[in-house]
């Protein structure tokens, strides 16, 4: 009997439930594919989109950043972009988090 391998989407929805989880927030359903609803993923505080690929890299685009960036600016937030490395080497994280510098800083003070 052969096992079926997740779907793309599902192993996205997993992922978004994974990082709302972790985060202590909720995934949105539809996954930020509606316009009140931006973003993957949201807590009290932030505002995250995620991305998830078997490769061992991800380029990320300035217009996703921005597109985030503006999606949590309309509704208070700080914006997160969370990539999946589903393939990720022994040692190295799967899950990571980019956030802008502005915030990083005031997380180290």
């Amino acid at each position: 009997m052969l096992i079926e391998e997740p779907t793309k989407r599902q192993r996205s929805i997993r992922q978004e439930d994974r990082f709302a989880k972790e985060l202590g927030g909720k995934r949105n359903k539809g996954s930020g594919s509606w316009k009140f609803r931006p973003g993957d993923a949201k807590t009290t505080h932030e505002l995250l989109e995620t991305k998830t690929t078997t490769k061992q890299s991800y380029r990320l685009h300035t217009d996703e950043l921005k597109q985030i960036t503006e999606e949590a600016s309309r509704s208070l937030r700080t914006p997160l972009f969370g990539v999946t490395f589903e393939q990720a080497p022994f040692g190295v994280e799967k899950d990571w988090v980019v956030v802008p510098l502005s915030v990083w800083r005031t997380i180290q003070c």
